[in-house]
């Protein structure tokens, strides 16, 4: 698990992923066919067949289209009707680098209706950072310059200033998919943009549809006051789930649990010796006043 990985899961967000997916294969005019691993595994004949080759370069180009449309759509998972299929075959056969992938869904139909004509500016130029910077925008006057950019040149000139910026070649390169940089506060970042990210993620298993069409970060920004972080009540459930040693996978308790939480079954036998107990306690006390007032008759 990665830092980045391990710090989102804190607050019910995750890439879901190891690493940064990435993929690179060119396309090569010649009978001579392309190589994309061997450098990797110079030294390891074995590895360096063909069929190896083949199948590390299948999984890493199915890796990558994966996190690309789950990165990019903010995941909202496309119907297949909706994938982009002519782009993802130019990606498997080299013809265009994952760099120009994330562009054909930055400017697809499905991108464009749900992250920019149906939402506010101010939310779709913070999705537009988050989408393919992988991080919030730091200040209101980066997000006044996006705006003013989306008023000048549309919505394709505000994709491809994110797309062809410095920031976006030095991070990501053309092989790599965008993914959130901000979670373990990297050089050239404020510490205000982990706040601002965890807001924009929210949970992994939520949608940037379903987490509404106006800004997260408006005020924040606007002000430039400090951000509490919103934790998801899922997550708040998560942890005292854990606290109890509850196994989401059976339903319950585990056994990091079991020290400081008996089983049911054993709790269940904990109240039949009490109520036994209390029942024996209760004749004997009977028992011993009625010999008493026996005795003192007697007397």
């Amino acid at each position: 698990m990665t830092t980045n990985q391990s710090l989102a899961l804190g607050f019910g967000a995750t890439q879901l992923l190891e690493s940064p997916a990435s993929y690179a294969r060119r396309s090569i005019k010649s009978a001579t066919k392309p190589i994309t691993s061997s450098d990797r595994y110079r030294n390891q004949k074995d590895i360096n067949a063909q069929e190896a080759l083949i199948t590390h370069e299948t999984a890493a180009y199915h890796l990558v289209v994966t996190a690309a449309y789950r990165q990019i759509f903010g995941n909202v998972r496309p119907m297949e009707s909706e994938r982009l299929l002519s782009a993802e075959s130019q990606l498997l056969n080299g013809d265009i680098t994952v760099r120009e992938f994330v562009r054909c869904l930055a400017l697809s139909s499905f991108y464009r209706t749900r992250f920019y004509d149906a939402v506010s500016p101010h939310r779709a130029v913070e999705l537009n950072f988050k989408h393919l910077l992988g991080r919030p925008p730091q200040d209101e006057d980066e997000v006044a310059t996006h705006i003013e950019i989306i008023a000048s040149a549309g919505f394709e000139g505000e994709i491809r200033g994110y797309l062809d910026s410095d920031e976006y070649l030095q991070t990501f390169g053309e092989d790599t998919v965008p993914y959130p940089t901000s979670w373990n506060s990297p050089i050239g970042q404020p510490q205000s943009a982990f706040n601002r990210i965890a807001a924009l993620e929210q949970s992994f298993a939520s949608s940037d549809t379903a987490n509404g069409k106006t800004s997260q970060l408006l005020t924040n920004l606007a002000k430039g006051n400090s951000f509490s972080i919103k934790v998801p009540s899922h997550v708040h459930l998560s942890a005292m789930r854990g606290t109890i040693g509850w196994s989401s996978a059976g339903g319950g308790l585990n056994s990091a649990g079991l020290a400081n939480h008996p089983s049911p079954a054993i709790q269940s036998l904990w109240r039949y010796f009490v109520a036994t107990g209390g029942f024996i306690l209760t004749g004997l006390v009977l028992w011993i006043a009625l010999a008493m007032l026996k005795t003192g008759a007697q007397g």
